[in-house]
């Protein structure tokens, strides 16, 4: 069963940044979903991206850097953000779970036709 009150933000992190850690912040912080449900657990998941270039660092090494960096965060916050790492689709995941929400940005035209594209696929493949 899908938990409303959990979400995946999937990336390279290669490397984590500033922009991630409040991106992680703002899924536990806005409302989402129709019923206005605030995400309870982010899960970070270091994902692959066969159209990007070969990473820098290795998963455990992207691991350790996030572990670290999430200590910047307020510690209610960094409680309920977790790492993980996944070769597979994102929806998989998602199901394996439990995951209701993919939450993912858009920097810019192009970007945002990809992740709609993406979120249709998703859909079909849930269904």
């Amino acid at each position: 069963m899908l938990s409303p009150y959990k979400a995946v933000r999937p990336g390279s992190f290669d490397l984590i940044h500033l922009g991630h850690l409040e991106q992680a912040y703002e899924d536990l912080t806005i409302p989402s979903g129709q019923k206005g449900d605030t995400i309870k657990q982010v899960t970070l998941l270091i994902s692959g991206n066969p159209s990007k270039n070969k990473a820098n660092f290795y998963v455990p090494e992207k691991k350790s850097v996030i572990h670290n960096a999430l200590h910047s965060l307020p510690e209610d916050i960094r409680n309920n953000i977790s790492v993980d790492s996944y070769t597979g689709l994102i929806v998989d995941y998602c199901q394996k779970y439990g995951i209701k929400y993919i939450c993912k940005s858009a920097r810019n035209k192009i970007d945002m036709m990809e992740e709609e594209a993406q979120s249709h696929y998703n859909s079909l493949i849930d269904a």
